[in-house]
């Protein structure tokens, strides 16, 4: 049952966490090794809904077309994603989440540009496979790699606007700590089925990188 008069008193900052979680779910359901012609449709246009409406939900609860749109959003994602698995930033972003009791949507939107930075570094078929997203939301048209960018930057403009973490540092996480919890991060990290979705596979050496560079906001260059 969806009902937007349920949620309108959700406040903004439940609002960009969940919201967060939802865009996550809808891009790396689409771009999935696991995915299949059932999974495309919903993830498309879950993260569509999601660029539009998330940051009106955001700034006006009361906006009950957004409300429903968001609400559209996450059950069309939890479609995409749940037939066939999320990826690397779920991945990342449970383990921060366990070791630093951060809300769950927050740390997977944070990861999900730098996860997606890693792909498109690496893997042609993924940078492809976010060139279509970035082409169907009108976020970008050109080479795939350029509309691939194009999403990512897309997709750290939307967690400015709500509020959202651009970096781990931006948590309020002490640096010393998060340096000591790194084993602990990438082993957790390493154990998620979601680190063996993708089309690129990170070993230890490369996710403690990814860990590193999200923490001072670093774009991943390798």
């Amino acid at each position: 049952i969806l009902d937007p008069a349920m949620v309108a008193s959700m406040p903004p900052l439940i609002t960009a966490d969940t919201g967060m979680d939802v865009l996550t779910h809808a891009v790396e359901g689409y771009v999935s090794t696991w995915g299949t012609s059932i999974t495309d449709g919903p993830g498309l246009i879950a993260t569509r809904q999601a660029l539009e409406y998330l940051p009106k939900a955001y700034k006006n609860g009361n906006d009950l077309d957004a409300r429903k749109e968001m609400q559209n959003a996450a059950i069309l994602g939890g479609m995409s994603f749940g037939n066939s698995m999320a990826g690397l930033g779920h991945s990342a972003g449970h383990a921060l989440g366990a070791i630093f009791h951060i809300p769950h949507g927050r740390t997977v939107g944070l990861f999900l540009p730098y996860t997606m930075e890693y792909l498109i570094n690496g893997s042609e078929e993924t940078t492809a496979r976010y060139a279509e997203i970035a082409r169907f939301c009108r976020v970008a048209s050109g080479s795939d790699k350029e509309c691939a960018k194009a999403l990512v930057a897309k997709v750290r403009a939307l967690a400015k606007e709500i509020g959202q973490p651009l970096s781990v540092k931006d948590c309020g996480i002490d640096k010393a700590k998060y340096d000591e919890s790194i084993p602990g991060l990438i082993d957790r990290a390493l154990n998620e089925v979601m680190t063996m979705t993708v089309t690129r596979v990170p070993g230890e050496e490369d996710l403690e990188k990814i860990f590193r560079y999200a923490y001072e906001g670093k774009s991943i260059d390798f």
